[in-house]
This record gives C-alpha cells, structure tokens and sequence, in this order.
C-alpha cells in the first residue's frame, strides 16, 4: 500500500484488499515500522492482569494504570483504551457473585394448585397480580426487589425493597397492591416456586396463591 500510494488512495486499496484503513494509518503513525504504537501500553496492562491473578477487567486495570505511580507515563490512558488493548489480547476479567439465585424451590413446601391455568390475560384489572422477586446490584451492596404487577394493564401496582431475601419482603409486595386498591376479591396471585413465595400464606378471602 505504501508503494501505490502515489496512484491510489488508500481508502480504495484497503477495500480492495479487505483490511481496515486506521490499520495502515496505525503503521504509518510507528515509522512504517510494522511496531504496534500501544506495545507498551499492553505490556502494562499483560502485567497488571497476570499480577491479579488474571481476575481483573479494564476497569480496575484501568484505575491500577493510572493510579500507580509505577505506571505515571500512562496516566493519560483513558478507560476506552485498555478496553481495546484487553479485547485484542483476549482478556477478560471475571467478576465473583456476578448473579444470585432469587428462585430456590422448598421440597418440604405443600403443592400448590395451577389455579391460573396457562390463562395469563385478565379479563379485568386486580383479578390477576402477578409477582416476582429479584437481586439489584447498587454501589451500597445487593438489594432485593420483590415486585406485584397486574396481568390486565401490566402496571406495576406495588413494589418492595430490602437489603435481604426473605418471605416477608415477597409477601409485603402483594400487600402493598391490597392497601392501595389493586387487589380484587378472590384474586390470583401468581407466583414463582420459590421457597420465599411460599414462607407465608396470604389473608384469608383475599389472594389465591398458585
């Protein structure tokens, strides 16, 4: 390409050869070289990574690179960048407790009818809540949802939020809905097999749990 320069552009000789033209203006940049122009940067990050135990993403490679004055002359190096020096490297991080399980089934728990039947629509609204409960991941640590929502309008009638994953944060859910008038009388409350939906029963004459 560097010798065809003078009568082709290089945007048309890298389409022609099916190369990406910021490569050549990479090589261009080093000398014409052929010597990658970010070789320090990944040594750096290559020895970041393996000191962690090869544990990190580029976010926390990121802030070692540029919080460490072991590394000053990269203290300019923006998040992006490593990112793109890692995916070429093929790194990744791996992230401990990246999910938890919200859905644990009590084999000692008495079965439940299918009162709902596969029916899912609501023929009118209240008549069938349905509720679920899940693990958010916020700066303060996890924090459990637990969430009723009415099948009719699909709005959310009520929501709950705790740092713990209990029965009384899933009951209080549907509760709330009752308080606030989103609860028919003889409704179904539809619900995962979890062990948590089945903790407590709810008011007599009011919900049907599935």
């Amino acid at each position: 390409m560097l010798a065809e320069r003078a009568s082709c552009s290089v945007s048309m000789m890298a389409r022609v050869l099916g190369v990406g033209r910021s490569g050549s203006c990479r090589w261009l940049k080093a000398g014409g070289s052929g010597e990658d122009p970010w070789g320090p940067l990944k040594e750096a990050i290559i020895g970041i990574w393996d000191a962690s135990g090869r544990r990190f993403g580029f976010r926390k490679v990121w802030s070692k690179l540029t919080g460490d004055p072991k590394y000053g002359r990269f203290a300019g190096t923006t998040p992006c960048r490593v990112r793109k020096c890692m995916s070429g490297l093929g790194m990744r991080g791996i992230c401990p407790n990246a999910s938890r399980r919200t859905t644990v089934p009590d084999r000692d728990a008495p079965a439940r009818p299918d009162l709902i039947g596969r029916d899912f629509p609501g023929p009118v609204p209240a008549t069938k809540p349905v509720g679920g409960i899940a693990c958010l991941r916020t700066t303060g640590g996890s924090s459990c949802l637990a969430v009723a929502m009415d099948l009719c309008t699909r709005m959310a009638a009520s929501w709950r939020l705790r740092d713990s994953m209990r029965a009384g944060l899933v009951v209080a859910a549907p509760g709330m809905a009752r308080s606030r008038g989103y609860v028919a009388g003889g409704a179904i409350f539809h619900s995962d097999r979890g062990s948590q939906h089945a903790g407590a029963g709810p008011a007599p004459g009011r919900q049907r749990t599935t």
